[in-house]
């Protein structure tokens, strides 16, 4: 394929990479967006300061705090004094919080797996199952080394 070829379908698989994680979470979520990717966060990334998931999150630092304090009021995340330096204070993601995330996780697998079987043949499904790898190695390319 040529470099142009490239660039249009990586256009095209960006924005249908957008489409349907948009339409996943619109159909499959119960969490509201900012509790969603701030439990999301903390579980593939572990603990981390407010600083780091405003960071990660590319919002503001209030906007962290007024969601930390939410979810810590739900009892799904936890704050601790930092192992490495005590004057720093991180959040982690609680027992039940991991079991609302894979609840939300568990939903968002159902409704694609939905989808799939209503929207695709056989066929297609086939050939889908071989975009989770393809993905993972572009995701690795695009990382670093």
């Amino acid at each position: 394929m040529s470099e142009m070829g490239d660039e249009l379908v990586a256009r095209q698989l960006r924005e249908a990479i957008g489409r349907f994680v948009r339409a996943t979470r619109a159909r499959a979520d119960q969490l509201p967006d900012p509790h969603a990717q701030t439990l999301g966060l903390l579980h593939r990334d572990g603990p981390m300061s407010v600083a780091e998931l405003a960071a990660g999150r590319g919002i503001r630092h209030q906007s962290v705090r007024v969601t930390v304090l939410e979810l810590e009021q739900q009892g799904w995340v936890t704050r601790r004094d930092d192992l490495d330096d005590r004057r720093k204070v991180v959040i982690d993601i609680s027992p039940a919080g991991r079991r609302v995330w894979s609840s939300e996780l568990e939903r968002r697998t159902s409704s694609i797996a939905e989808a799939m079987q209503q929207e695709l043949s056989d066929d297609e499904r086939k050939a889908l199952g071989i975009l989770p790898g393809l993905l993972d190695r572009l995701s690795r390319h695009l990382s670093g080394p």
